[in-house]
């Protein structure tokens, strides 16, 4: 689950020897030294992409405010503006606002077309407003037909892709929500793969929370073998229909909390979680889109760990 929000998003690895690219989630409410304001122009220049989290919305569709921390309920006195997203630009970043996360509403299926449009409306007001690259997709809490709740999300991004046809599109699905070794859709297993097969044209990045999740599968072993299945392929049953969920290595990213704190479980050392990236690409020939990560001020607050093992790495294949 996420809760911090600047996320980087960049280019693919096209070789062995490409950049790894790093995008990390930035979020006003958590941990940061000494405050979001002084962390946000700061963020270690190997983050790539930085998603601002993050906009909550309605049973109406209508989007709201959940990335400012201005109040009594959130007294850090942060405001985002849209300055704050051109100096980002000016760092050469991406910069996408995110919806949902842990605690974003509840996706139930049933919502009207006029949820999809007032949902699209306020995206590209967000959009034109702060002057934003795109939207990542955080949908954690759903309820109900997983298939119907797939469809009001897909809708959404063909809006969003109608109304800004250059509007960047990443989904943040949780591990669980594409599981090879599962071929049903349902709550607990699959319940993204109907939305990937979906929209997997219209998205840069798929990027996986590879953390909250169990043991056996918050290991690099297992990030050896998943990430594989991913590209080549799988298909999964839902409502009767069958969808291929198949992801360009270009566009997968694998996420990892940035230290200890970012998460319940799932941490790895990030210079074992460059070293996997490095061994997919060399041994297995898959060079993946990058990393990503939970979250920017945890990072910060780990001397920056995440990021430093990014550059060094990348550093490495320079002067490969």
């Amino acid at each position: 689950a996420m809760k911090c929000v600047v996320a980087v998003l960049a280019l693919a690895l096209a070789t062995a020897h490409a950049k790894i690219n790093l995008n990390g989630y930035f979020c006003a409410s958590c941990q940061s030294n000494p405050t979001p304001v002084t962390l946000l122009p700061t963020i270690h220049p190997a983050y790539t992409t930085v998603i601002i989290s993050f906009i909550g919305w309605d049973t109406n569709g209508t989007v709201s405010n959940a990335w400012d921390c201005n109040d009594k309920t959130c007294p850090k006195n942060f405001t985002l503006t849209p300055s704050m997203v051109k100096l980002l630009k000016g760092q050469n970043r991406v910069v996408l606002m995110s919806l949902g996360g842990q605690d974003g509403a509840i996706l139930t299926g049933t919502e009207p077309a006029s949820f999809v449009t007032n949902m699209v409306t306020g995206l590209v007001n967000i959009s034109r407003t702060f002057g934003v690259d795109g939207f990542d997709f955080d949908i954690e809490n759903r309820e109900g037909d997983v298939v119907a709740c797939s469809q009001v999300v897909s809708n959404v991004i063909s809006g969003i892709k109608a109304a800004l046809p250059s509007a960047i599109i990443t989904l943040a699905p949780q591990m669980p929500d594409l599981y090879p070794d599962i071929t049903e859709a349902s709550l607990g297993f699959n319940a993204q793969a109907p939305l990937v097969s979906m929209q997997i044209k219209n998205l840069n990045a798929v990027q996986i929370q590879m953390y909250n999740t169990w043991a056996q599968v918050e290991t690099v072993a297992y990030a050896l073998q998943y990430a594989p299945a991913l590209v080549k392929g799988f298909t999964v049953t839902g409502d009767t229909t069958q969808y291929l969920v198949q992801i360009p290595a270009a566009q997968l990213y694998l996420g990892y909390p940035a230290s200890q704190s970012g998460a319940g479980s799932g941490f790895i050392p990030p210079i074992q979680v460059v070293g996997m990236v490095q061994t997919l690409a060399t041994q297995y020939k898959i060079p993946l889109g990058g990393l990503m990560t939970w979250c920017i001020g945890w990072d910060q607050q780990a001397g920056w760990q995440f990021a430093s093992a990014v550059a060094a790495g990348n550093a490495n294949m320079t002067e490969a």
